[in-house]
């Protein structure tokens, strides 16, 4: 079984990629969420959100977790295996 869940919006703007992170990291630290369960990002592939991504990886590592690495567009890819 797989459940996808909307979680929350943080709107932003035009943020660098650090201002995004700590908008991710902070909401996960403020509702409890522990990092190291998180699997996946789902993005689009400007190099900010490349950079999003490369940054949450690094502060799951510190916590000896990391992304699951299936390519650069996962939600496509895990979409269409569940649907074979």
């Amino acid at each position: 079984l797989v459940v996808t869940r909307y979680y929350r919006t943080i709107l932003l703007g035009h943020a660098q990629a650090n201002v995004v992170v700590d908008g991710i990291l902070g909401a996960f630290l403020t509702d409890g969420i522990d990092i190291s369960k998180l699997l996946m990002l789902s993005r689009d592939n400007p190099n900010v959100n490349k950079t999003v991504e490369k940054m949450i990886n690094d502060a799951m590592k510190k916590v000896n977790a990391e992304l699951l690495n299936v390519g650069t567009c996962n939600l496509h890819v895990i979409h269409n295996g569940f649907k074979a």
